[in-house]
Order: C-alpha cells, then structure tokens, then sequence
C-alpha cells in the first residue's frame, strides 16, 4: 500500500480517528478526506508522510491538530477548516 499517491476519501461517512496507519503511507503526496465525520486528533504519525503536498481534513470535527504537522516541509496546500479547535 506504500505505492499510493494521493488518496481521496472526501464526502464519506466514516465515524471515528483517523488511524494512526494513515503514516505508513509514506509516498503519499496528496490526502483529502474532507466532510468525513472525523472525530478526535490527527495521529502524530501524520508527521511520517514527509512527501506530502496537499492536506484537506476539513469539515470534520477533528479537534487537536498535533505541533508536528510543521515538519511537513512540502505542504503547499492546508486546509483544516470546518473542525472543531480546542
């Protein structure tokens, strides 16, 4: 599974975390899963897809965005809007 690019999951209805998992998708360059139903916190794991270029968790109720999503050096495109912020 390491061989996926970009992955796009938008408009679904998942329930729950995003899976700590989601890090060992290491080529990752582009990860939207927007209006998705996303409880909790993004996973520290995020801080493992260092190829990554565009991040949309948008509308969900994510609700902690951990300090390591600054190590991502190729982020171009952010979009975290939506969520709910503590």
């Amino acid at each position: 599974m390491q061989l996926v690019a970009f992955l796009n999951l938008s408009y679904n209805s998942f329930k729950g975390k995003l899976p700590s998992d989601i890090g060992s998708l290491t080529n990752l360059v582009g990860l939207q899963m927007q209006h998705c139903h996303l409880t909790g916190t993004i996973p520290n794991s995020i801080s493992n897809l260092r190829n990554l270029e565009i991040l949309d968790l948008s509308h969900n109720k994510i609700k902690l965005i951990p300090n390591n999503v600054n190590t991502l050096k190729n982020l171009v495109e952010v979009n975290l809007g939506g969520n709910i912020r503590q």
